[in-house]
């Protein structure tokens, strides 16, 4: 999930955060484990600004598992706005999730 105001819609900056939805509501009927990095990239020095985490998801079709403010990567707009950061180049930026591990378990 991505929210360009931030989670609390301030306009000092970008937010992101993982969101499991259809693989842990559909798939396995129990935890899932993901390790992971958020990132926003760095177009020219491949300097990325990025944070990694360790989740587990839950099981429960009902709603999605939301990572309730505590695994969010914030970035600041002065950063991503400038040139020399190399975030924003030519009007695009790009964001990408790194799975360093996923596992699930199922009771058979």
């Amino acid at each position: 999930m991505m929210y360009p105001k931030g989670v609390f819609q301030e306009e000092g900056e970008l937010t992101l955060y993982m969101n499991a939805s259809h693989h842990v509501t559909s798939g396995p009927k129990e935890k899932t484990l993901a390790v992971y990095k958020l990132r926003v990239l760095d177009q020219l020095h491949r300097n990325h600004y990025e944070q990694k985490y360790t989740r587990w998801f839950r099981y429960d079709p009902d709603r999605l598992d939301h990572i309730w403010l505590t695994d969010y990567l914030d970035v600041p707009m002065n950063k991503l706005k400038e040139p020399s950061w190399g975030f924003l180049a030519n009007d695009q930026i790009y964001v990408g999730v790194e799975f360093l591990l996923l596992s699930t378990t199922e009771d058979l």
